[in-house]
């Protein structure tokens, strides 16, 4: 995705979008959370990046 005009000059924009189960192990979850978001920054180091979505009862701060 990129729009018309990108701010600060980044290269694209990244949009993540993550829904976690309830029933999910939360630091399984987590870990494909960091591993698929350390892939995308190492394949573009320049884009700037939002993860979203409903994380229920995990938390990203370890992230």
């Amino acid at each position: 995705m990129r729009p018309y005009y990108l701010q600060r000059e980044f290269t694209s924009t990244i949009t993540i979008s993550v829904y976690i189960p309830p029933s999910a192990d939360a630091a399984v979850a987590c870990e494909v959370i960091s591993s698929a978001t350390a892939k995308l920054q190492t394949e573009h180091p320049d884009a700037f990046m939002v993860i979203t979505g409903d994380f229920n009862h995990a938390s990203l701060n370890n992230i």
